[in-house]
């Protein structure tokens, strides 16, 4: 009977999940998600405010776009060089850098263009939409399960650039929620 107690036991216990390194990765996983949030309202926001209007913010979301959906591709470059733990660390510090000095100067403007041609209520029906796409995109992925699942995310990447071609072009509501929650789905992904 002792046996079984001490088998339970060992079940139970088992590995530590909330480790050391599980401490950093979360810690800097986390400060560079936000990062990500904070870029394309900080943009919006302060081309919007220099007077370039709906379609100047929509080139300048993509113009941020256009560079990460390339780069990604020489990702596997650096791979080859550096093992994955210091790929992620210097990744994310670099990406907090510059998103926080990207925040610092400019302030969210996707909002105010959304507000501005379609009222508040639209902005958070879009803000709702695109978290709409980021739990699908989660769910398919979990789903799926590519045999090759950091091409499939780079390659959902793209449905992305919809999210500020759809304000670039004053598209109506519908066709910018269904473009965020494309948008969404390819972050999440």
């Amino acid at each position: 009977m002792k046996q079984a107690v001490r088998a339970g036991e060992r079940q139970q216990a088992g590995p530590a999940v909330w480790s050391r390194d599980f401490t950093f990765f979360f810690t800097a996983r986390s400060v560079s998600m936000l990062g990500a949030a904070m870029i394309p309202f900080a943009t919006a926001i302060g081309v919007n405010d220099l007077g370039y209007g709906a379609t100047g913010v929509g080139l300048a979301l993509a113009a941020w776009m256009a560079p990460f959906a390339v780069l990604i591709l020489f990702g596997g470059v650096f791979a080859d060089r550096f093992t994955p733990r210091r790929m992620m660390i210097g990744a994310d510090l670099v990406r907090t850098v510059t998103q926080a000095l990207m925040a610092a100067l400019l302030i969210p403007l996707g909002s105010v263009l959304v507000t501005e041609s379609l009222g508040t209520t639209a902005y958070g029906l879009v803000m709702s939409a695109s978290g709409a796409g980021t739990i699908v995109g989660g769910l398919v992925a979990m789903r799926v399960r590519p045999a090759r699942p950091l091409m499939a995310g780079a390659v959902g990447l793209f449905g992305f650039a919809l999210e500020p071609l759809a304000i670039a072009t004053a598209m109506p509501l519908e066709v910018l929620m269904a473009a965020h929650v494309v948008g969404g789905a390819g972050w999440a992904f």
